[in-house]
């Protein structure tokens, strides 16, 4: 197993009525991992953004929304971002 040059990418799922209702990474294989911040907490899988966008986006309700739009991890920088949800706020570094 080899593991891709590309590395993983921040993105917020973003549903045009609600604003942003998640945020995830996708890794360098295409699967990818959700956080739902809402009440009550949680986080999914998916094998690809497409089913992602397929569940939750049908219909043009929801887009992605990049953090992360360089080719590379912004390590180098300080990038700090706060987003606030109904019950309370998530950070993203």
């Amino acid at each position: 197993m080899s593991i891709s040059s590309a590395p993983p990418r921040r993105f917020w799922l973003v549903q045009h009525e609600a604003g942003i209702v998640a945020e995830g990474i996708v890794w360098s294989s295409g699967q990818l991992a959700v956080h739902w911040p809402g009440q009550p907490l949680a986080t999914s899988q998916w094998a690809s953004l497409e089913d992602l966008l397929a569940v939750h986006g049908s219909g043009e309700r929801a887009t992605i929304k990049w953090i992360d739009t360089a080719d590379i991890w912004p390590c180098e920088r300080d990038h700090t971002e706060c987003i606030e949800y109904d019950n309370g706020a998530i950070w993203v570094h």
